[in-house]
C-alpha cells in the first residue's frame, strides 16, 4: 500500500477537512451517485435477464455461454437464463410479446424497426454476413445467373432481403425462381428434391461434406451486398426502465465472446456437454469447423466485438427501400444503443445554482471531450476496418494488381503480383522501384505507351501474351488511372489470366465448326445419293436391256442432267466455302440488274409486281458477273417465299458516298465510294431475334425441305469476296430490305462494259494436245472426246511424268490440259509455268474439281487462260481447246 494511501486511510476526517469547498461539494456529488449505483447494482442482481437465442445450441451462440460460465454476467451483478432458439421460436416475436429480454438475430432487427417496432441494436457479433445459396457442386450452380428456373428453398422474404438484394444487383427477377418453402431440412438438397436452400456457411456445408456430397456456395458478399450478420438486441421498454443494466449486459457478452474467440477447444467442450446437443448428435468436428468458419465473419483481431458502424447501418436500410421492403428512408435515431446515461440535472440543480453552472460547464467539456474521442476511436475503427477489407479483397483475388505514380514507380502491389514478378523475372519488386528496374528496354518501350495512355485518363483494357514457367499464358490487363481530384497521379492495373477462357472459346468454335461440317455432309450426301440413284439407275437400265435409240437418248439425257445438277451443287458449295476462284471483268451494274429483272419475272410468278429503280450515275464494278446474278437469284428468292400471297419486289441502284457506308464496312476501307443494290419486298418481314443469325450457314426461317440455310451465307460470301458487303434491315409484317455492296470501279469511266464474248464453236482439228490427269477414268474420257474430233493425244498421270515426256512431245504439242492438284509435288500451275518457259506459244487450260489447295477465296484466273471446272460437258471441251487454238497469247 503506498504511503498517501495510508494517511488517507488512517486520517480521513483531517484530508476531508483539508478540501476546498467546491472539492467538498463535489465529493459529497460523487458519494451520492455511488449509492445510487450501489443500489441499482443490488436492485438488478435481484432480477432475472432472458436472452433468446435465433437457433439450436451450437458454436454460432459460444460467447454468450462464455459470459455465464466464466463469471462475467455475474460480476455486473446480472442472472442470466439462456434459451435455445428454433423456427417454432423466433427471437424477434419471443423479445417484443415480453417472453425474452434480449434476443439474437440478423438484418430482421433493422426491418422490424422501420415497421414500427421498438427494437434497439446493442452490438454486432458477426460483422459480415454467414449467410450463403448453398448448392451441390455437382449443379453446376456458381452464380446468381445460374439460379433461374432452378428450385430455391427458402424462408419467408421478410428473412431473405440479401438473397432478393443479390438478385436485383444481378438484374435476376424473382419471378424467374422458383421459391419453395424452408423445411429447415439438409436432406431436400442432398437428395436433390431442391436445387438450392438459403443457408449459414458456416454449418451447412460441413453437414453435406459428411455425408459425402460436395457443397457449393453463392456468397451474397461477392455481389455487393454484405450485412451485418447475428446482432444482440433488446427493446426501447428495457433500455428506459434500466440503460445502466442494458450496458452490463453488453460489456458482460462482448467480455465472453472475446473469451470464447480465444479458447474455441474449451468452448466446444462446454456445448458438447449440453443436453440438447448430445441429443441431436453434433459432433466435435462439427463445432471445431463452425469455429474456423465463424473467424473471419467476426474478425476478432481486427474489430472490436461488438463493434456497430451507423452508415452501414443506412446502408442496409438503403437496400431495404431498394428492394421494396420500405418505401421511404426513415430516421435511425434511437435504434443503436448508447450505454452512457447522460447527465441528471435535477440532481446538479439541488446542489446550487453556482454549483450547478460550473458543473453544466464542465459536464458540456467533459462530453464534447467523451464525443470527440468516441467518434476518433470509431473513425479509427472504421478506418482500420475498411483497410482489412480492402488489403482482404486485394490479397484474395486471383488478379494481379499494381499502381505506379507518374512517375512509373510502384506504389503498391498485391502478394500475387508480388510472386509473379519474382518468379518470372527472378527479381522481386518493391515499394519505390521504378518499371525500368524489373523490366527490359524492349518491355519497358512496349508497356511505357500503355501507361501514358492511362495518364492520360483513358480506361481501357489490353491482352498481352506472356510465358511463365516456360507455359504461354493470355493476360487481360485493365488500366485506370488514379485521380485525385482534377488531377491524375497514377495508374492501376489489374491483369487475369484468361488463358483457360480462351482455351474454351476456341473449343466451343471448334465444336460449332464440327457441327456445321456434320449437317453438311449429311446434306451433301442426302443430295448425291438421289443423284447418283438417278444415273446409276439410268445406267443399268441402258446395260440391261435392249431398247431402241430414241428410249436410250432419253436415259442419257436424264444421266447428263443428274450430273449438271450434281455440278451446280458443287458449284454452290465452292461458292459457300469461298474456293471458287472469281473471272471478274469490268461490268455495269445497271445492265446486270436488267438482265436480271427479266429473269426474276420468270421466277416470281404473276400475282408479285416486280419494279426497278436504276440511278442514272455511272455504277461500274469489277467482279464475277455470274457470282453477282447468284447473288440477286438468291435474294430474289427469299423476297419472292415472303410473299406468298403476292407483293411488291424492288430492284434499286444507287452510288453511295463513303460517310453513308454501314459501319462494318466503312471500317474497313478509307474514302471508296459504293454501288449498293437493295432488294426490297413488302412481305412478312423477319422476326428480331433471327436477324443477327440471317447469314450463319444453315440457319434458315423456311419449313422444313424448302430452305437448306446455305443461300444467304453463299451471298454474304461472295459479297465479302468482292472486298463489299451485304447488310438487311426488317421489320415484322413490313417487308425486308437486303442490300448489296460493291467496291465502284473507276477504270470504265462510267462507261458500259464491253459485251460478253460470243461463245466458241466447237471444232474439228488436228493439233497435239498433252493430257496431265491423275484420274484414269477421267483421263480416259477427255481423250476418248478429243480424238474423236481428230486430234492427236499425249497422256502423262502427273506434273513430274508430263515433265518427262515433254522431251518427245514438246516441239509438236499444240495445247497443255492439265489438272490442278496433282500427286508427285508438281501442281498444274507449277507445271503450266515451267513448259510455259520452255515454249511460250503453247496454249493453256486448267481444270479442276476441288480447287481447294490452289483457288484460295481471293484467286482470280491470269488473263487468258481458260478454266474448266469438272464436271463439264463434251461440248465445253472441245469449245474452250478451239477457243484456245484460234486465241492469243497465254500467260500464267
Amino acid at each position: 500500500m503506498c504511503p498517501e494511501r495510508m494517511i488517507l486511510a488512517a486520517h480521513p476526517q483531517s484530508m476531508f477537512r483539508r478540501l476546498s469547498a467546491s472539492r467538498q461539494t463535489m465529493a459529497v456529488l460523487w458519494l451520492v451517485v455511488l449509492a445510487v449505483w450501489l443500489s441499482t447494482t443490488v436492485a438488478r442482481a435481484e432480477e432475472r435477464i432472458v436472452l433468446q437465442l435465433k437457433w439450436y445450441h451450437q458454436f454460432q451462440f459460444a460467447g454468450f455461454y462464455a459470459a455465464d460460465v466464466k463469471g462475467f454476467y455475474a460480476a455486473e451483478g446480472l442472472h442470466v437464463i439462456i434459451r435455445e432458439g428454433s423456427p417454432k421460436r423466433p427471437a424477434i416475436q419471443e423479445v417484443l410479446e415480453g417472453r425474452a429480454d434480449f434476443g439474437v438475430s440478423n438484418e430482421s432487427v433493422l426491418l422490424a424497426r422501420l415497421h414500427g417496432e421498438p427494437l434497439v441494436a446493442c452490438a454486432a457479433i458477426f460483422q459480415h454476413s454467414p449467410y450463403v445459396v448453398l448448392t451441390r457442386a455437382d449443379s453446376g450452380i456458381r452464380k446468381p445467373s445460374d439460379l433461374p428456373g432452378r428450385t430455391l428453398m427458402m424462408a419467408s422474404p421478410e428473412a431473405s432481403v440479401q438473397f432478393l438484394a443479390m438478385l436485383k444487383h444481378e438484374g435476376i427477377p424473382l419471378q424467374r425462381v422458383k421459391l419453395v418453402p424452408q423445411t429447415w431440412d439438409l436432406r431436400d438438397l442432398i437428395e436433390k428434391r431442391v436445387d438450392a436452400v438459403t443457408a449459414y456457411s458456416t454449418v451447412e456445408p460441413m453437414q453435406m461434406r459428411q455425408v459425402g456430397v460436395e457443397p457449393a456456395m453463392i456468397r451474397v458478399t461477392d455481389y455487393g451486398v454484405d450485412f451485418y450478420g447475428d446482432t444482440l438486441f433488446t427493446t426501447e421498454t428495457m433500455v428506459k426502465k434500466d440503460r445502466a443494466q442494458v450496458a452490463a449486459f453488453v460489456r458482460a457478452t462482448r467480455r465472453g465472446w472475446e473469451y470464447a474467440m480465444e479458447h474455441p477447444q474449451e468452448m466446444i467442450d462446454l456445448i458438447l456437454k449440453m443436453p440438447e446437443v448430445k441429443r441431436r448428435g453434433l459432433r466435435r468436428e462439427n463445432l471445431e469447423s463452425e469455429a474456423k468458419e465463424m473467424r473471419p465473419l467476426i474478425l476478432p483481431e481486427l474489430v472490436d466485438m461488438g463493434h456497430m458502424n451507423p452508415g452501414r447501418w443506412e446502408r442496409m436500410e438503403q437496400i431495404f427501400q431498394e428492394t421494396g421492403f420500405i418505401r421511404h428512408k426513415q430516421s435511425l435515431k434511437g435504434f443503436l444503443f448508447e450505454p452512457d446515461p447522460g447527465i441528471d440535472t435535477g440532481l446538479l440543480w439541488s446542489l446550487g445554482c453556482v454549483l450547478a453552472l460550473a458543473l453544466l460547464i464542465g459536464g458540456i467539456v467533459l462530453l464534447w471531450n467523451v464525443q470527440l474521442r468516441r467518434k476518433v476511436e470509431r473513425s479509427t475503427r472504421d478506418v482500420r476496418l475498411s483497410e482489412a477489407n480492402l488489403t482482404a479483397l486485394i490479397e484474395n483475388t486471383s488478379a494481379s494488381i499494381w499502381s505506379v505514380d507518374r512517375d512509373l514507380r510502384y506504389i503498391i502491389f498485391n502478394s500475387h503480383f508480388h510472386r509473379l514478378v519474382e518468379e518470372s523475372l527472378g527479381r522481386p519488386p518493391e515499394v519505390g522501384m521504378a518499371l525500368s528496374e524489373i523490366l527490359s528496354a524492349e518491355e519497358l518501350a512496349e508497356r511505357k505507351p500503355l501507361y501514358d495512355r492511362a495518364l492520360a485518363g483513358e480506361r481501357f483494357l489490353w491482352e498481352v501474351n506472356r510465358t511463365f514457367r516456360n507455359v504461354p499464358h493470355i493476360l487481360a490487363e485493365s488500366f485506370s488511372p488514379i485521380s485525385n481530384g482534377r488531377e491524375i497521379t497514377g495508374v492501376t492495373v489489374f491483369s487475369y489470366d484468361i488463358t483457360e477462357q480462351r482455351k474454351l472459346e476456341e473449343q466451343y468454335r471448334q465444336s460449332q465448326k464440327m457441327d456445321a461440317i456434320g449437317q453438311l455432309a449429311g446434306g451433301v450426301a442426302h443430295d448425291f445419293n438421289n443423284l447418283l440413284m438417278v444415273i446409276q439407275g439410268n445406267a443399268s437400265l441402258a446395260l440391261m436391256a435392249e431398247l431402241p435409240p430414241e428410249e436410250v437418248h432419253a436415259i442419257l439425257q436424264d444421266i447428263v442432267t443428274a450430273t449438271e445438277r450434281a455440278a451446280a451443287l458443287t458449284s454452290q458449295l465452292l461458292a459457300f466455302s469461298r474456293r471458287q476462284p472469281m473471272q471478274p471483268r469490268d461490268l455495269e451494274m445497271n445492265t446486270i440488274v436488267t438482265e436480271a429483272s427479266r429473269m426474276f419475272g420468270r421466277l416470281i410468278g404473276e400475282d408479285i409486281t416486280l419494279q426497278t429503280e436504276l440511278t442514272p450515275s455511272p455504277t461500274p464494278v469489277h467482279a464475277d458477273s455470274g457470282m453477282i446474278e447468284q447473288v440477286l437469284l438468291n435474294l430474289a428468292v427469299n423476297a419472292r417465299d415472303a410473299m406468298p400471297h403476292g407483293g411488291q419486289l424492288t430492284l434499286r441502284t444507287r452510288v453511295v458516298p463513303p460517310q453513308d457506308l454501314p459501319g462494318k464496312l466503312a471500317a474497313r476501307v478509307d474514302g471508296e465510294e459504293f454501288v449498293q443494290v437493295d432488294v426490297s419486298d413488302n412481305g412478312q418481314g423477319i422476326a428480331a431475334d433471327c436477324l443477327p443469325h440471317i447469314f450463319e450457314p444453315f440457319f434458315t426461317t423456311k419449313e422444313v425441305g424448302k430452305g437448306t440455310g446455305l443461300g444467304l451465307a453463299t451471298a454474304f460470301g461472295i459479297a465479302q469476296q468482292h472486298g463489299g458487303w451485304l447488310t438487311v434491315e426488317s421489320m415484322v409484317g413490313h417487308g425486308s430490305t437486303f442490300s448489296l455492296f460493291l467496291p465502284r470501279h473507276a477504270s470504265t469511266n462510267g462507261k458500259q462494259a464491253a459485251a460478253p464474248e460470243p461463245a466458241v464453236k466447237k471444232r474439228r482439228g488436228n493439233e497435239t494436245i498433252l493430257i496431265v490427269e491423275d484420274d484414269s477414268t477421267v483421263r480416259n474420257v477427255v481423250v476418248h472426246v478429243l480424238k474423236q474430233n481428230g486430234y492427236r493425244i499425249y497422256e502423262a498421270v502427273n506434273g513430274q511424268t508430263a515433265l518427262e515426256l515433254w522431251e518427245q512431245c514438246g516441239l509438236e504439242t499444240d495445247v497443255l490440259i492439265t489438272d490442278m492438284v496433282m500427286p508427285g509435288g508438281v501442281s498444274g500451275h507449277e507445271l503450266a509455268q515451267q513448259l510455259l518457259a520452255k515454249k511460250p506459244s503453247l496454249k493453256v487450260i486448267y481444270t479442276s474439281g476441288y480447287s481447294a489447295e490452289v483457288f484460295r477465296g481471293d484467286f482470280v484466273l491470269p488473263a487468258g487462260v481458260d478454266f474448266l471446272r469438272k464436271p463439264y460437258r463434251a461440248e465445253d471441251l472441245l469449245a474452250a481447246v478451239g477457243k484456245a487454238l484460234d486465241g492469243g497469247k497465254t500467260s500464267v
